[in-house]
């Protein structure tokens, strides 16, 4: 749905201040959406790499651990 409201923002109106705002926006909570559920730590270990001790210090600072 978000989509679908920057396309026709852009397709209306152009790159203006607001659709780009809007995209910003847009971005900014799926990068804060997955580093909040633990998605790079999780994609770290993933890669049978060992997850650095200031991430896991931010994620438990940030959770209340």
């Amino acid at each position: 749905m978000l989509g679908i409201l920057i396309g026709k923002g852009v397709e209306e109106s152009g790159w203006n201040h607001v659709t780009r705002v809007m995209m910003v926006a847009i971005v900014l909570l799926f990068v804060l959406s997955g580093f909040f559920r633990g998605f790079d730590m999780k994609m770290i270990e993933s890669f049978n790499m060992t997850v650095p001790n200031w991430l896991e210090l931010i994620h438990n600072s940030l959770s209340g651990k």
